[in-house]
């Protein structure tokens, strides 16, 4: 793919680099290796050929893809499910039920393959039309009201919005400092500040260095809108809702944690 920007590494080490930038090379040339030592680096600097190079590589390559999966980490009964966005979305649309699921990610993590191998067993269930024979439905509940918007809403986010998962790491160090000293003012301040808060507030103020970010193509046109509102998702019983935050790069902090609060009450 074309990336004209950073890619997270796989993996901790140190990068010998075998491709210069804006050099050409084959399609398949091996352009990088992550040594695990700094010794292993040293090694791979003194010159080793590249044929042997790219041999070390599919060697390393064919040894991880035949590597045993890590064991997956139970999940315990009320713990937070950790699961990537994308591996939450092909839950989704298959109807799998991810607190059955153990993650084999870091840290118990649901990632895409364990929702890939759920597929897969599902397909590989056979059900024979006789199973179903004389199975009598207990209820049924009609699709209306609240879960029919949010059927409907979800459908058509996926018809025409760009669908863009990007994962990356953010040295968070200076906004959890931030939001402790916010949060030990919370009488003054007359509302808890959250991560969720200070997010709205930064993506608010890069949609307004940034506005063709805050736009829409409708009939062949791109449409930049000139109010910024940014949708908090609030999860009920009944589904989820995304109340919006009109006008966030307007609101000051605090007024972006009084009125998320308030929805999200209203919501509920």
């Amino acid at each position: 793919e074309k990336i004209r920007h950073d890619v997270e590494a796989e993996t901790s080490g140190f990068l010998h680099i075998l491709v210069e930038e804006e050099q050409e090379v084959p399609i398949g040339t091996v352009a990088g290796l992550i040594a695990e030592t700094k010794e292993e680096l040293a090694a791979l600097q003194k010159g080793m050929p590249k044929e042997a190079i790219t041999a070390a590589a599919e060697v390393k390559e064919a040894a991880k893809a035949e590597a045993p999966a890590p064991a997956a980490a139970k999940i315990k009964e009320g713990e937070r499910i950790l699961i990537s966005p994308v591996a939450r979305k092909m839950a989704e649309e298959h109807v799998i039920d991810i607190t059955t699921i153990a993650g084999t990610g870091p840290g118990g993590r649901i990632v895409r393959g364990d929702i890939e191998k759920e597929i897969e067993a599902k397909k590989k269930v056979e059900v024979t039309p006789e199973v179903y024979q004389g199975r009598r439905i207990k209820s049924v509940i009609p699709l209306k009201g609240m879960r029919k918007a949010i059927a409907e809403h979800m459908h058509r986010s996926l018809s025409v919005a760009a669908q863009l998962t990007l994962t990356a790491e953010v040295d968070m160090t200076e906004i959890v400092k931030l939001r402790k000293s916010l949060v030990a003012q919370e009488e003054a301040l007359g509302t808890r500040i959250t991560y969720t808060d200070l997010l709205v507030l930064a993506i608010a103020q890069l949609l307004k260095d940034q506005p063709i970010v805050n736009s829409s193509l409708i009939d062949n046109e791109i449409k930049l809108w000139e109010s910024i509102n940014i949708g908090v998702a609030v999860a009920l019983e009944e589904g989820l809702i995304v109340p919006v935050v009109k006008d966030a790069d307007k609101k000051s902090l605090v007024e972006i944690s009084k009125t998320i609060k308030s929805l999200a009450q209203k919501a509920r």
